[in-house]
């Protein structure tokens, strides 16, 4: 008896954080510190899923942009973001046609809480998208 493998549709899909150490203040400054990482999911297409956010005690609105730009074809891109951050982490998510290979992500950002408006630090990381 021979033990089966994952099938193919599941070796295709992968999760990779990028810029896990970006870290910014919060426009509410006593609040869960500002991440501006992105959670990237890939489906072996060439489709990157693109995830953004977390969360807040007292919310608060991010304008941003998500830059990408594929390593391998030169290929590159931008989406804009605008979201609401929250008690129950609100967040931005989109899918991307990146094609394959290695693609660095980078965010930036304006924070918008009830008092203060904070730039967001530039944020880069690399996600191998299949």
């Amino acid at each position: 008896m021979t033990e089966a493998g994952p099938s193919s549709a599941d070796s295709y899909h992968t999760s990779q954080y990028v810029a896990q150490h970006c870290i910014g203040l919060s426009p509410n400054i006593i609040d869960f510190p500002d991440r501006g990482g992105l959670t990237i999911t890939a489906d072996g297409l060439g489709l990157a899923g693109v995830v953004w956010g977390n969360v807040s005690i007292w919310g608060y609105h991010t304008d941003g942009t998500v830059r990408w730009k594929n390593l391998r074809t030169g290929a590159a891109g931008e989406v804009v973001a605008r979201f609401e951050r929250g008690g129950g982490g609100g967040g931005f998510a989109t899918s991307i046609h990146t094609g394959s290979g290695p693609v660095r992500f980078t965010t930036t950002a304006v924070n918008r809480g009830a008092l203060l408006t904070l730039p967001a630090p530039t944020c880069t990381g690399t996600a191998t998208i299949r």
